[in-house]
């Protein structure tokens, strides 16, 4: 194989890696919305050892809905494998955060997207009963030490780790 055809090789590699990512992370956002949801599952750990000060509140769903992006996500490799749903919530706590570059997250709208960042499909939405309006007990992970992600929304009720829907 000559440089040429190498080069080629290669580039058809990463775009078909770039075309795969996942689309709930990305894409812009929607005034008063914000997509820095992290991971939260357990033994997960990207640029630690971290540590969190916890703020228990309430995730109220105020969008969900099916666009454009969401759709196309069926038609990723390796990806979902159905059309998902994006999703919207508002946090809010009655406790006062004392972070202060992280009290903005409360009273603003977050995507909630499994932890792959897929949108989740119709049966995830019936299985967990999300809708518009409805609440859920809420937990606003905020880094207080290390360079992990720096604000993570943990639902004890949800399972953003539950990839049932993409079983083939």
């Amino acid at each position: 194989m000559n440089h040429v055809d190498h080069m080629t090789k290669r580039a058809c590699i990463v775009f078909l890696a770039i075309s795969a990512m996942p689309l709930c992370s990305s894409g812009a956002q929607a005034p008063g919305r914000t997509a820095n949801v992290g991971p939260s599952a357990a033994g997960r750990q990207a640029g630690g050892p971290c540590e969190y000060a916890d703020y228990r509140g309430t995730a109220t769903i105020t969008s969900v809905e099916q666009t454009e992006r969401s759709r196309e996500q069926v038609g990723n490799v390796g990806g979902a494998g159905y059309e998902g749903y994006e999703v919207w919530f508002r946090f809010t706590s009655e406790a006062d955060i004392r972070e202060e570059w992280a009290r903005p997250a409360a009273g603003k709208e977050h995507p909630l997207c499994l932890m792959n960042s897929w949108y989740p499909g119709p049966r995830y939405l019936e299985k967990y009963g999300i809708k518009k309006g409805r609440s859920y007990g809420c937990t606003l992970k905020v880094i207080t030490k290390g360079t992990c992600t720096p604000t993570i929304f943990e639902f004890p009720e949800i399972r953003r780790d539950d990839y049932f829907e993409s079983a083939r």
